[in-house]
């Protein structure tokens, strides 16, 4: 692949912008340089065909995430080397990470982003693209930090609740529609989505805490 340029990048938003909302089969080419101002030789150049930029909208998603999140996720990676993820630290990570996930996911500027990841997850993206292993360690961190906090490191229940805390994190940020019409707010604005954020915290957060603590080993 060609240097990154600024080309690449008004490519990449309006990939994501397009994928998101007309689905991977039904956005073309033609129509993602229509919408970045850009060419087809550029897409070529860059890209090398549609799946190489869907690919590329997943991969940089990604590496977004793990950009805006380096110094924490580095902790819980110094914390754990130096053999100090005891139970207490382990919940405080659990509830950082968490807590920064969830800004992310509501972040507006990356609304189009967790939708196409969302829908990669349900098996909804580009047949022949695998989703890049960068999407995966964001679980792998959570299922770390599960079983530093119970001990359990032979079981396959933290997989399944990383699964279900990410995907309902996913799940919330993909259906603002249906919250603002349910909670009668707007979570466009500062204060609804403030407000938004901070119950699926306190709810994730408790329901997490009944589950660990039901499996922790004495």
């Amino acid at each position: 692949m060609a240097a990154r340029d600024s080309a690449y990048d008004k490519i990449l938003a309006s990939a994501a912008k397009l994928f998101a909302t007309k689905g991977y089969a039904g956005t073309t080419t033609r129509m993602i340089v229509a919408d970045a101002g850009s060419s087809l030789s550029a897409i070529q150049t860059h890209f090398g065909s549609k799946e190489g930029i869907y690919y590329a909208v997943m991969k940089n998603t990604a590496d977004i995430f793990f950009e805006l999140n380096d110094s924490y996720l580095r902790e819980i990676n110094e914390i754990d080397r130096q053999g100090l993820l005891d139970r207490e630290m382990a919940w405080n990570q659990i509830v950082m990470l968490l807590g920064h996930t969830i800004d992310w996911v509501f972040d507006p500027k990356y609304k189009y982003e967790i939708l196409l990841v969302n829908q990669a997850l349900l098996g909804l993206g580009a047949e022949n693209v695998e989703i890049p292993e960068e999407i995966f360690k964001l679980y792998q961190y959570f299922e770390r930090l599960f079983r530093a906090y119970t001990g359990d490191d032979d079981s396959d229940w933290p997989v399944k609740l990383a699964f279900f805390t990410i995907t309902t994190v996913f799940d919330a940020g993909n259906y603002t529609a249906i919250l603002n019409r349910m909670l009668d707010k707007n979570l466009e604005t500062e204060e609804g989505l403030l407000a938004m954020k901070l119950n699926l915290k306190s709810y994730t957060m408790t329901n997490l805490r009944v589950n660990l603590d039901l499996r922790c080993k004495e």
